[in-house]
């Protein structure tokens, strides 16, 4: 029992491993934060508010579309934290 405890442990910390190799970025990120955008991946709501911890500057993205509206949510453009904003030549659609 305490065995496969171990080795379900194990297994945990090699995927968060990988995970981190993977996208680099989030090994700066709190643990609560990590979860938070790993539990809803494809949810742009969910991941606005760690956008500062993954990336420094990024303070929001514009979404046009709405999944509640049975749309497609598109990322057009990002915001800096000082307001600037800087308008997607290519939208960015699911998968994010």
């Amino acid at each position: 029992m305490l065995d496969s405890g171990l080795q379900s442990i194990l297994s945990t910390t090699e995927q968060h491993y990988n995970i981190i190799q993977v996208f680099p970025r989030l090994f700066y990120v709190s643990d609560d934060s990590l979860l938070s955008v790993l539990s809803n991946p494809k949810s742009v709501t969910s991941l606005k508010p760690h956008l500062v911890s993954l990336f420094g500057a990024v303070g929001d993205v514009v979404v046009a579309g709405s999944s509640q509206n049975g749309e497609t949510p598109v990322i057009t453009a990002v915001e800096s934290i000082q307001g600037e904003c800087l308008n997607l030549i290519n939208p960015v659609s699911e998968p994010f």
